[in-house]
């Protein structure tokens, strides 16, 4: 999976459809046919021509997830101050990545493990010294979605109202965009750690305009996070598309900004080869 930006050998397989047969085809197949870019030698890493990465998220339609990536350049480098749309992209990327390694999983050699760290999967972000290295059990089932009416904030004592009109306790493996006008944060996902814990991952997401020159400072960062210190095994999320300027996230903090966003993104990021 491209979008997870693992390094791969041009002899690699990865599984596909042929006349409604299961099949498999090397990642080198794929670059001698035109379909993929492979960087490197003996590890490589994967960049998507445009047009291929078109007719990708075109199959892909029907996995929700995928709607957003049509958007991704527009909504990291143009920012039309969308907040909503904004947290909804980057929430849904979180799915996309985390349904992916499912899928890696239970269908090809590339993961062997049963686990993935933090560094993996907020791959090109930077980390405060006390997470990167904390794992999550990769999902048995595709990840959903699910936007709250209700504000959660932080009980999982009582059920939250959803937009679909159904009402709910708050599940581990599903990503959360939370209700209107949170104060607590913008979204969250509970996963299971490697002794079957409840980890919080809890997103704040900061839209601005690419050629903005605001800047946030540790201050602001902590004023974020702090509104967190009622949940227990947080890790603290900060995504904007502004700058950042502090010498070192804080010990639980894992910080994507202007700086490193073509890192964090990826093939979504500046999408013209």
């Amino acid at each position: 999976m491209f979008f997870l930006q693992r390094k791969v050998s041009r002899s690699d397989t990865i599984p596909y459809l042929a006349e409604g047969k299961s099949a498999f085809v090397q990642y080198g197949e794929l670059e001698t046919r035109g379909y993929i870019v492979l960087t490197g030698e003996s590890e490589c890493s994967i960049a998507i021509p445009f047009v291929t990465l078109e007719k990708y998220i075109k199959y892909m339609q029907n996995f929700k997830q995928m709607d957003f990536l049509h958007h991704a350049e527009r909504m990291i480098y143009y920012s039309e101050q969308d907040s909503n749309n904004w947290e909804l992209f980057n929430l849904h990327f979180l799915a996309l990545k985390l349904s992916a390694y499912r899928y890696l999983k239970n269908n090809t050699t590339l993961i062997t493990s049963s686990t993935i760290s933090l560094a993996e999967l907020y791959k090109g972000a930077e980390f405060g010294n006390q997470v990167e290295n904390i794992r999550l059990s990769i999902p048995n089932e595709l990840i959903p979605v699910i936007t709250l009416i209700d504000q959660f904030t932080g009980n999982r004592a009582v059920q939250y109202k959803h937009t679909d009109e159904t009402s709910g306790y708050i599940a581990d493996q599903v990503v959360y965009n939370n209700g209107s006008g949170a104060t607590y944060t913008d979204g969250f996902f509970f996963g299971k750690g490697t002794n079957n814990e409840s980890v919080l991952l809890a997103e704040q997401h900061k839209q601005h305009a690419y050629t903005s020159d605001i800047i946030y400072r540790k201050d602001d960062v902590d004023k974020e996070q702090n509104k967190l210190q009622s949940s227990p095994c947080k890790t603290f999320v900060f995504i904007t598309t502004a700058e950042v300027h502090m010498d070192t996230p804080n010990h639980t903090a894992i910080i994507v900004y202007k700086h490193v966003i073509d890192a964090f993104y990826g093939p979504f990021a500046h999408r013209t080869i």
